[in-house]
């Protein structure tokens, strides 16, 4: 059996160089936990809630101004349901022609008496009327359109004046009556309708038919101012 340097000198061994080993650095205690007899620690972990989530706020906000822009959508949608419902049911239908051509006749006429002259305003709807407390018949007022009328000579105004019909007159009850004789008997003196300016001028007797229907056609109702800015807005309906 060889011994034991004749082994070292065949198979010599390395004599071990110590190095310098890292000696781990003693932990640092930050605090008292308890530690058991295996090294564990046996602090009871404190059971924290979980964090809760940040609301997105961009989003939030995005959600709310879209929720705004509805409301106020949604609010001028009623207005306009309402202003159409409202407008629809107040808005007066148009009238037809009957009814304007009846309210224009209505309109605020001059009616003048044959013996005082007073002048009242009334409804243009009729020829005539009785006032009971003067009982005087008040006719419609007429002017003449001949644009030789002796009344517009050194810049007059068109005359206005009445044609009374001498059919009609006052009964003793004081009620209107008729009596058409009368008015035969007063078309033999002279045109029942006529600018009496007009007549100063006339050779009736001599005229003919045509000059007669002209100046028939120069007589025309007298229209208050009032009245005629009435007459276009009826028109324009």
């Amino acid at each position: 059996m060889p011994d034991l340097a004749t082994v070292e000198s065949v198979f010599p061994t390395a004599t071990p160089t110590p190095t310098g080993a890292t000696i781990p650095a003693a932990l640092e205690v930050t605090g008292t936990t308890p530690m058991s007899a295996a090294g564990k620690s046996t602090a009871t972990p404190t059971e924290q809630p979980p964090a809760a989530a940040e609301p997105d706020k961009k989003g939030s906000g995005k959600k709310t101004n879209v929720s705004k822009i509805a409301a106020i959508a949604s609010a001028g949608l009623v207005v306009v349901v309402l202003c159409f419902f409202i407008f629809r049911t107040t808005s007066p239908e148009p009238r037809s022609q009957d009814e304007i051509f009846l309210k224009r006749e209505s309109l605020p006429a001059l009616f003048l008496t044959a013996q005082s002259r007073k002048r009242i305003t009334a409804p243009g709807n009729k020829q005539f009327f009785l006032d009971k407390e003067s009982q005087e018949i008040y006719w419609r007022a007429m002017t003449c359109f001949n644009p030789k009328c002796p009344a517009l000579k050194e810049g007059g105004k068109p005359p206005i004046f009445i044609n009374p019909n001498p059919s009609i007159f006052i009964e003793p009850d004081g009620t209107i009556g008729q009596d058409s004789v009368r008015a035969l008997k007063a078309a033999k003196a002279g045109p029942l309708v006529a600018c009496p300016e007009c007549l100063k001028t006339r050779t009736v007797n001599s005229e003919s038919r045509e000059a007669k229907e002209k100046y028939l056609s120069w007589v025309q109702p007298y229209v208050l101012p009032e009245t005629i800015k009435r007459i276009k807005d009826l028109e324009e309906e």
